[in-house]
Order: C-alpha cells, then structure tokens, then sequence
C-alpha cells in the first residue's frame, strides 16, 4: 500500500477549498486532519 504525506493531505485540501487545516491526531500510520473551509459557520 502506498501511503501519502501529511503535506500531500493538506495540499488537497486546499485546493477543495478548505483555507486551513491541521494534523489532528497521529498513532504509528494512522492519522487525522482537521479541516475549515473557507465561509464556513463557526
């Protein structure tokens, strides 16, 4: 299985919209991103 970076992630996500987003959690190869976009309510 071919994993992607972190960086790869949050590039994608940016290019959907999204104006920030941060790596939320990370156990060994697993991780989770949080993500706002751009207009969203809080």
């Amino acid at each position: 299985m071919l994993t992607d970076s972190v960086e790869t992630h949050k590039s994608r996500l940016r290019k959907a919209g999204f104006e920030h987003s941060e790596l939320w959690f990370q156990c060994f190869n697993f991780g989770s991103l949080v993500a706002l976009k751009a207009g969203a309510a809080a």
